[in-house]
């Protein structure tokens, strides 16, 4: 009898120590769920909206940005997950200071700052803003008084910024920062170093509307996509080996091929291409694959908005936005809400490779611009 009170005894003393002491951490990668923050139009004055984060599924919806700070245009996240760039925010309200002028539009940069909130800072007017794929700096070209490019480097925290005059020309930096791709010229498209040095120009003179698609993720390569006669398609452009490879062969004339949107797979060895077809009207979202192989993930219609397509950064999703289901209500035709030329929107998660489609928020407004952010950056509601 004595030793089983003893045993009780201890086991009660091990019980206590681990409700006394502090939770372990838990490794990632059993934190299924990531989070979507996007923008969110509030019934105010047109398109003006508020960032919001909502868990993958669908819970603990939240507004992050200031109650009089709004956002108008695209917004894109830091690759370190710290750091959100709007390209237009104003403020409305009698809470405005001379940090941010009522009415006042400009870029701003948002930081997070705590379990419910973010803090903003302007960013002033900018052209071609990027970040760096590297760390949480941003790069940005201006035009001056006498309509000369110039370029900066930008560092941004919570007491204010600081710039670096660079030489180069352009923002579109490759993953490891040793080249930059130009396409200022639609005619054609060039390469080179930091320093502006070792430039190289696209061999494939006779293609035209050459724009920039983006690079690797791991590679020094980049994606072009360039129209020949009334179709696109998609090259890679190996910058080392000075090969163009053509990953799409659609043929000029037979079908009107226009590319609206391709993306690079985290793993960098699958492409997410929007690709609209003006002679059929079959828009579609379609991956091409590391062997060349193009396969149709979903059929798109031009009646209906589909955009914003963002990759999971396990490449095993992608979020996007429409207004497929408030097409299908009568109440709202087309999809439009008719005030001021609103339309709802919502957030949605493709899986790829099951192909099941969920619908992460049902409410009337206009959502855009969806980026996955990590649980360890804000975790509400946990």
């Amino acid at each position: 009898m004595k030793r089983l009170r003893h045993i009780i005894l201890g086991l009660l003393g091990l019980m206590m120590v681990w409700l006394c002491s502090p939770p372990l951490p838990i490794p990632y990668s059993l934190l299924s769920e990531w989070q979507i923050l996007y923008a969110e139009q509030t019934g105010f004055d047109g398109y003006a909206a508020k960032l919001v984060m909502i868990n993958e599924d669908g819970k603990y919806r939240r507004i992050l940005s200031d109650k009089y700070l709004f956002v108008d245009g695209y917004i894109s996240v830091s690759p370190n997950y710290q750091q959100v760039l709007t390209y237009n925010c104003f403020c409305y309200g009698d809470d405005c200071d001379n940090k941010f002028p009522r009415d006042e539009s400009k870029t701003c940069i948002f930081q997070f700052t705590g379990i419910h909130q973010m803090s903003a800072v302007r960013f002033s007017d900018r052209v071609n803003v990027n970040w760096l794929p590297k760390g949480a700096a941003l790069c940005y070209s201006t035009q001056s008084s006498q309509k000369t490019s110039e370029t900066y480097h930008r560092t941004v925290n919570s007491t204010g910024y600081q710039d670096k005059k660079v030489p180069s020309k352009s923002c579109h930096y490759a993953y490891d920062q040793q080249w930059i791709a130009d396409d200022s010229n639609p005619q054609t498209l060039s390469v080179s170093r930091p320093n502006g040095k070792d430039e190289l120009q696209f061999p494939r003179t006779q293609l035209k509307n050459i724009r920039f698609a983006g690079w690797s993720p791991h590679k020094q390569a980049l994606l072009v996509i360039a129209k020949e006669q009334d179709t696109e398609n998609i090259y890679l452009w190996d910058i080392p080996q000075q090969k163009v490879q053509p990953l799409t062969h659609f043929q000029a004339g037979k079908k009107k091929h226009h590319i609206s949107q391709v993306l690079w797979a985290p793993t960098g060895d699958q492409l997410l291409m929007h690709i609209e077809n003006s002679t059929t009207g079959e828009d579609g979202l379609y991956l091409l694959d590391a062997h060349q192989r193009l396969k149709k993930l979903m059929p798109l219609s031009p009646k209906q908005i589909d955009r914003d397509f963002q990759w999971s950064p396990d490449g095993q999703k992608i979020a996007f936005v429409s207004n497929r289901e408030w097409r299908k209500n009568p109440h709202h035709a087309n999809g439009y809400l008719g005030e001021g030329g609103k339309y709802g929107t919502d957030i949605y998660i493709l899986n790829v490779a099951s192909g099941k489609l969920t619908r992460l928020l049902h409410n009337d407004r206009y959502k855009h611009s969806p980026h996955w952010i990590p649980k360890q950056v804000m975790r509400p509601g946990l």
